[in-house]
Order: C-alpha cells, then sequence, then structure tokens
C-alpha cells in the first residue's frame, strides 16, 4: 500500500470506521444545541467601520446628547378621511402610543400632541409619525418590535387607515426574520430539485443520499460552532445564511467525486477497505487541496474592517472547513461501511451503476474531444454566454446595507418607510448630522465659533440641494452676532 498522508488517513478512517461515525454523531449531536439558537445570538447590523468619520459621530451623539438612532423606533399615522386635528384621529393615535407606552423598555415617546412640533406632521396634514425611545442595548430593542406591534395594532382605531412601526429597531427585526424565512423558503423549493438531481446522477437512493448527509452534518456542525462564536464577538445573521446555503453545494460537489471513485475503484475489484484508501488518497486529496484553496481566498474578507464582511466570510470559512473534514472522515467511514451497498435501490431501470465503464467510452468523453478539437469556437461561445448573463448587471441599482429598501417590500418596515418618506422630505425622513466640537473655554457662544456657526447655516440654506436646516445658530434666539 502506497505511504503518505493521505492512505495513511484513508486507511485509519476504514479500519475505525465506527469510531470516526461514532465521533461525528456526538460532534453533530452538540452542534444540534448552539445551531436551534444560533439565530438569538446574531446580529442584523454590523455595517459600521469602526473609526471612521460617521462612527464617531454616532458615538459622540450617543454620549453627550444621548441620540441613539439603533434604539429609537417610530409608529407613524395616516388617514385619507381625517387630518391631524379631528378628535378621531387624535384619538385613535393616542390609543396607539399609549398602548405601546406600557410596553417594557420604552421610555419615552414624542408626538405632535404632546410637543406640539409642527415638523411630526405632514404637509396635507394627514400623516404623522411619533418617536419611541427604547432602553437596553441594540438588539434588546430589536427584541422589543414584536410586542411593540402587537400592542400597536391592537389598540388603533379604524379611523386610520394605514399605521406601522419603523426605524432602525424594526428594519433590523425584519432583516432578520425576513433571512430566516428567505433561507426557509428557499430550502422548502431547493430541496426536493437537488434530491431528484442526486438521484438522477447517482442512480441509486444510497449514493444519492451521502451529499445529504454531508451537506447536512457540515452545515449544522458550522452553526454550532457560529452559536458559540457569536457569543463572544458581534456577527451578523448573514454568516447564518450564508453558511446554509454554501454547506449543501460543498457537500454536494465533494461527494460527487469521492463517491464515483469508489465505484471505480469497487468495480475494477477492490475490497471497501482498498477501495476507501485509495478514494481518500485520490479524490480526497484533491478535494483538501481545493477547499484550502477556498478557504484562503475566503480568509481575505477577514481583513474588511466591517463587521458584515467578516461574518459573511466566517461563515463561509467554517462551513468550507468542516465539509472538506467530512469530506474526508465521514463519507469515506460511511462509504466503507455500506460497501457494496453503496450501489442499492437503483431507480433507473437498466441502466448500470458502479463506475464501470471504461475509459474513453461515454458522452463526457465524447463532449471533451469535441471542445479539445474546436478550443477557439468554444471559448468565444462560453464568453459570450457570460457576457449575455452578466449584461443586466448594468443596470444593477446598488441600495447600499441596513436601510429599509433591504428588506421585502411586504415587510411592515419597509412600507411604513416608504410611506414616510412619500409623506416627508427626505431630510426629515434620514436627517443629516454635522457635530462641531471647539476646545474654547465659552464653546459654541464664544464669538469667533458663534460667528462661524452663523455663517456655516446661512450657507448650507443657500444650498438648493438642502431643504431645511436646523441649528443652534435658528433655533436660539439668544445666539445672535451681536
Amino acid at each position: 500500500m502506497n505511504q503518505g498522508f493521505f492512505p495513511s488517513l484513508g486507511d485509519f478512517v476504514a479500519r475505525f470506521r465506527w469510531l470516526v461515525l461514532a465521533v461525528w454523531i456526538v460532534f453533530v449531536g452538540v452542534a444540534v444545541i448552539g445551531a436551534r439558537d444560533v439565530k438569538k445570538e446574531l446580529v442584523s447590523g454590523g455595517i459600521s467601520v469602526p473609526g471612521s468619520e460617521s462612527n464617531r459621530g454616532d458615538t459622540i451623539l450617543a454620549d453627550e446628547f444621548d441620540r441613539r438612532p439603533a434604539k429609537t423606533a417610530a409608529a407613524i399615522f395616516t388617514s385619507k378621511h381625517f387630518v391631524v386635528t379631528d378628535p378621531q384621529y387624535k384619538e385613535a393615535v393616542d390609543k396607539g402610543l399609549q398602548a405601546m407606552q406600557d410596553i417594557e423598555g420604552v421610555t419615552r415617546i414624542r408626538s405632535f400632541y404632546n410637543t406640539g412640533l409642527q415638523r411630526l406632521v405632514s404637509e396635507d396634514k394627514h400623516t404623522t409619525y411619533a418617536i419611541v425611545e427604547l432602553s437596553g442595548t441594540e438588539e434588546e430593542a430589536k427584541a422589543a418590535i414584536p410586542k411593540l406591534r402587537e400592542a400597536f395594532h391592537a389598540n388603533v382605531t379604524d379611523s386610520i387607515d394605514e399605521a406601522y412601526i419603523i426605524g432602525f429597531p424594526a428594519v433590523s427585526f425584519d432583516i432578520t426574520d425576513g433571512s430566516s424565512e428567505d433561507l426557509h423558503r428557499a430550502e422548502y423549493f431547493s430541496m426536493p430539485l437537488t434530491i431528484f438531481l442526486l438521484l438522477l446522477v447517482f442512480g441509486t437512493i444510497v449514493a444519492a443520499g451521502l451529499p445529504v448527509m454531508l451537506g447536512a452534518a457540515a452545515v449544522v456542525s458550522a452553526l454550532g460552532v457560529l452559536y458559540l462564536i457569536a457569543q463572544r464577538m458581534e456577527t451578523s445573521i448573514f454568516a447564518m445564511n450564508t453558511a446554509s446555503m454554501i454547506g449543501l453545494g460543498l457537500g454536494i460537489d465533494f461527494s460527487l467525486l469521492m463517491v464515483s471513485r469508489f465505484r471505480e475503484e469497487r468495480a475494477i475489484g477492490q475490497t471497501p477497505h482498498q477501495a476507501t484508501v485509495r478514494t481518500v488518497a485520490t479524490a480526497g486529496q484533491s478535494i483538501v487541496f481545493s477547499g484550502l484553496t477556498v478557504m484562503l481566498g475566503l480568509s481575505v474578507m477577514l481583513l474588511y474592517d466591517l463587521n458584515l464582511v467578516r461574518s459573511i466570510a466566517l461563515g463561509m470559512l467554517l462551513v468550507a472547513g468542516l465539509a472538506v473534514l467530512g469530506a474526508v472522515t465521514l463519507l469515506p467511514a460511511l462509504m466503507c461501511l455500506f460497501g457494496r451497498n453503496v450501489n442499492s435501490f437503483n431507480l433507473i431501470p437498466g441502466r448500470k451503476v458502479g463506475g464501470g465503464q471504461k475509459v474513453g467510452t461515454g458522452r463526457w468523453h465524447a463532449w471533451s474531444l469535441l471542445v479539445m478539437k474546436y478550443p477557439w469556437v468554444f471559448l468565444i461561445l462560453s464568453l459570450g454566454l457570460l457576457l449575455f448573463m452578466s449584461w443586466p448587471a448594468r443596470e444593477m441599482n446598488a441600495i447600499g446595507a441596513g436601510g429599509f429598501l433591504g428588506v421585502s417590500k411586504e415587510a411592515e418596515s419597509r412600507k411604513g418607510s416608504e410611506l414616510l418618506s412619500s409623506a416627508f422630505p427626505v431630510g426629515d425622513v434620514a436627517p443629516i448630522s454635522v457635530i462641531i466640537r471647539t476646545n474654547k473655554t465659552d464653546g459654541a457662544f464664544d464669538p469667533n465659533v458663534r460667528q462661524g456657526l452663523w455663517q456655516f447655516t446661512k450657507d448650507l440654506e443657500a444650498d438648493p440641494r438642502v431643504a431645511r436646516v436646523e441649528s443652534i445658530a435658528n433655533l436660539n434666539p439668544s445666539l445672535t452676532l451681536d
């Protein structure tokens, strides 16, 4: 028998196949515990760059002005038949807001009715919104959204045609909830098709089931490890999504190589033990180096100083590494245990399974000869197809990350935010904050600083792109150039 790491690994797996299988069963069994609750530990943010100008500004606003957008929600109301000054409108709004005020975590609610702020009312007076401030961490604020919505919608009367809970915590909740639902929906439609294709390719139930086992083990294990990581560092919800999507694909890819090679070895008379050793020494070696190359490329994404990107890379790295490990340990152990039964339960009558086809025959061999005979023709055709498929990307609309456009059109935060955008100026929905710090003893009241603030405010007001400017220079009557 050939010496070397991979033949030795194949021999070890074949000899101790029951032990290898038992270790994987225990590992996956423990990982299931964390995988079930991983969603609770993941966050939907991760789009802020530490140390950036916007990040430093957010920190100042939170620490010195108690402005915390990540913990501020909003309730928006609109009516076609009533305006904000009508008693029916006011009664409906007050009931909805009062119901939320009684929810744990709500610290303050500011509306047109308790502040008199006209900017909280639309120009046609049919729409208004209230600012809902929440306590706790960002994740606790997000977790409070379902309770807020339940109490809110249960108390808003029929006088209001549309009412929504929006804001950063609501968008975060809808992203997390929507991501989970989308993943389940994708699995619901893709799994039957995947199983059908596996049965078509492998021809037998046992062989087709091996990729599913490997993919499931890799995904569950990765989510279990991700659960532990998320308890110690902030990790985005997209890490879970990418791990789940990539895991099954890698399981199928690796299993195609391993099972095909195992069948070929069995077809030439090798025992299950010998076939396992040869499979790991050849196909297994290719998978390990291929997987390491992929992981090395993904690891570059860990250098990005953006939690969202690092989390996606982390999820893919975990599932790729575990899929490679499973491909050279769990999969060979299963194939050695099944032996010739890998080809059991043939579902395609008349089709021979088991890899007994001679080299140099078959449709794929004929296709490869055709490609090599006309390489330039196939190169041009391939490039043309790729160009055709990528052409629509020219008009791709990049919407950024973290905004309401990133959630489903049916999500409450999306509907409410679109209503807010249509009824109020863009600046009211997402104003740009400018922070000015000075080392002067009198701060903003220093004559030179006051002059600069006044001039800066006037310059901004003169900009045609600016709808309104609110600063100490035009809101504080006591602040004059005199």
